[in-house]
């Protein structure tokens, strides 16, 4: 799959492991290249879909239209489709942007 990256920081976090564990520590930095190799490895949304540990599934409200994929605990990547795609056939999506790699949209404001 084709990905993009919403910022150079996402970018240089996702391509640089140290990088990761940086930010994250080894255990979410493992987890979240594992996700981004899982990412480029596929053909199609629909393939991260059939791998049940990607735990992926359409966001609502305001992030309608993007997706999350399970990382550590709450913590989810967060993407958007890109190029032109059927949101409701997700062998359609071969392009994505990530928009966040550590994102707990669970958290209470």
């Amino acid at each position: 799959m084709e990905i993009e990256f919403t910022n150079s920081k996402t970018k240089t976090i996702a391509e640089k492991y140290s990088k990761a564990i940086k930010k994250y520590g080894k255990e979410k930095a493992d987890i979240v290249i594992e996700r981004l190799n899982e990412l480029k490895a596929a053909d199609t949304l629909q393939d991260i879909k059939n791998l049940p540990q990607t735990g992926l599934e359409p966001l609502k409200y305001s992030r309608s239209g993007q997706f999350s994929i399970e990382t550590v605990k709450q913590y989810r990547i967060i993407i958007k489709p890109k190029g032109d795609y059927d949101i409701n056939n997700l062998n359609t999506i071969k392009k994505i942007k990530i928009l966040n790699l550590d994102l707990d949209y669970h958290k209470k404001k």
